[in-house]
């Protein structure tokens, strides 16, 4: 009986089996069946699908051709733009150094007018300086001209004194009577005359410089003139005297 019932599980198995099967096999059946009939009409699409193809084949081809065209109009204008873009450079060149010059050019233009501006400033300075010194020049100038008129006013006057003095003089003493009719001396030595003559011992520059009226840079010019012809001098004590022939000479007239 186990035996059997073994047998029966086994045959139900094989039967559960078989159905599987079946509709498996039925599946198929009808899955082919669905493609068949599928393929049928893809079958008839088939001419028309590559005439479709054909067609977008040319399509783009056409495309292609417009592509190429195109690329190589592109590649043309790269190349005509490197040229150019070659060309401007060597003009971009060409103008920086222009450039660069008129720049240095600038510069040294106006590193000039720095330069002219300061000589400007220093020569205005200076046209200053220049213009104070010469006011201050000619106010020494006008002073000097009014104590030039009053030192001339004042000898002018001390000679009209000593020519009345020389007048008067000319009674008293026949030395200077005597030299002034010889032609021997001038008004402004007769002072210089009187003095040494009034000395016995004769006189030294400076005590004559000290007796005498005329101004004392005027004194050993005067004496220098009255050596030889009216006085000697004594270098031993640096002293003027009336010349001993000129003395001899008043001594004969007397």
């Amino acid at each position: 009986m186990q035996e059997v019932e073994q047998l029966r599980s086994h045959l139900d198995r094989i039967r559960e089996s078989i159905d599987n099967l079946s509709n498996k096999l039925n599946n198929k059946i009808n899955t082919i069946r669905s493609i068949s009939s599928s393929t049928d009409e893809e079958i008839n699409v088939i001419p028309g699908f590559f005439e479709e193809l054909e067609k977008k084949e040319n399509e783009l081809n056409e495309e292609i051709k417009k592509l190429k065209e195109d690329l190589q109009n592109l590649v043309d204008n790269i190349q005509k733009t490197e040229e150019e873009i070659s060309l401007n450079e060597v003009e971009l060149q060409k103008l920086k150094e222009k450039e660069n010059e008129k720049r240095e050019e600038k510069d040294k233009i106006i590193s000039e007018i720095a330069e002219l501006k300061n000589k400007n400033i220093l020569l205005d300075t200076q046209i200053e300086e220049k213009t104070k010194e010469l006011e201050t020049l000619t106010e020494q100038y006008s002073q000097v001209q009014i104590n030039s008129k009053q030192q001339i006013e004042e000898l002018t006057a001390k000679i009209s004194a000593l020519e009345e003095e020389l007048k008067k003089a000319k009674e008293d003493n026949k030395l200077i009577v005597y030299l002034m009719d010889a032609g021997l001396m001038d008004v402004p030595e007769a002072e210089i005359i009187s003095v040494i003559a009034a000395s016995t011992d004769g006189l030294t520059l400076n005590e004559i410089k000290e007796k005498v009226s005329i101004p004392s840079v005027r004194v050993q010019p005067t004496l220098n003139n009255l050596l030889e012809k009216v006085l000697t001098y004594d270098a031993r004590r640096e002293k003027y005297q009336i010349s001993s022939i000129v003395q001899e000479e008043m001594n004969n007239r007397s």
